[in-house]
Formats: C-alpha cells, structure tokens, sequence
C-alpha cells in the first residue's frame, strides 16, 4: 500500500511518509493505504510538480504491475484540485 507508493514517489524524488511510520501516537492503528503529503514549505507550482511526479510514478507501478492499481491516484487526484 502506502509504503510501495512512498517508495515509487522517492525514486520521482518526492518523499512521500506512510502515515504508520509518522504517526506521533496510535501508529499500529494508522491504515496501511494512508499517507501523509508535507507541502507546508513548498510555493503551489512546486506542489503541482510534485504531484506530477506522484502520478508518474503511479503510472510507471500500474505499467510494471497492474495489480497495483488500487494505490494509485487519478490524474484528477494527482492534479491538487487544478493547482
């Protein structure tokens, strides 16, 4: 879930936290599908491009093995709601 895709963005060079390793308390209760985005820092073109990157690499998981396409966001989820 979260970690395949956590990984798949850092090799597009976004890092992307499984919310069960971020997670200050109850993490053995977070989802293993949920992940935490951090944009607090960034300028909106920068989360655009990272956002970009996120579904690049979610195409390239759905390429490899299309099983996977349940992690996966939409080109609209992708887009940050036409950012």
């Amino acid at each position: 879930g979260a970690a395949i895709l956590a990984a798949a963005a850092l090799a597009q060079g976004v890092r992307l936290y499984p919310l069960a390793q971020a997670a200050a308390s109850a993490a053995a209760d977070a989802e293993s599908r949920h992940l935490l985005f951090g944009y607090a820092g960034l300028e909106t073109g920068e989360i655009a491009q990272a956002m970009a990157r996120v579904h690049a690499a979610c195409r390239q998981m759905q390429e490899a093995s299309p099983g996977r396409a349940e992690v996966c966001l939409s080109r609209e989820e992708a887009s940050c709601g036409g950012v």
